[in-house]
């Protein structure tokens, strides 16, 4: 895939700057398809009436059904945010303290640290840390 990648760069000034959004931009539908079979997974499996149940006691069987639900939503909610912290902290510390690029390898084979900010946080939070850093402004 890199050859697409660098085909959508072509003829722009700093490739090292295109190449991660062109990715960002081609994956983003994977990404929130990934994203929502995720929490689905949470909300059915992990975060079931049945656990949290067990986990609350009385206080959570004398709610409404909307009530137990908006609970169960808001325990995926917590666990997806802390994984998207996570997962776009390693990569902020590394660029920012240790003078990484975007474009290093990450945890994994084939990983970079850009992959694991942008697949779990989206193309806006991206853009937001990673732009002042390379002296893109609003106007750009």
């Amino acid at each position: 895939m890199e050859p697409l990648y660098a085909s959508s760069c072509r003829g722009q000034p700093d490739p090292a700057y295109c190449m991660p959004l062109v990715k960002c931009a081609i994956f983003g539908p994977t990404q929130i398809l990934g994203l929502t079979i995720i929490c689905a997974l949470l909300n059915h499996f992990v975060f079931n009436s049945a656990h949290l149940g067990s986990i609350y006691g009385h206080k959570y069987t004398v709610l409404t059904h909307e009530e137990q639900r908006r609970l169960s939503v808001l325990h995926v909610g917590i666990v997806m945010k802390v994984l998207a912290f996570i997962l776009l902290a390693v990569p902020a510390y590394r660029i920012g303290f240790e003078s990484a690029t975007w474009l290093d390898p990450g945890w994994l084979p084939g990983l970079e640290l850009f992959d694991m900010a942008s697949r779990n946080n989206g193309q806006s939070t991206l853009y937001i840390i990673w732009a002042p850093w390379h002296g893109v402004t609003e106007s750009s």
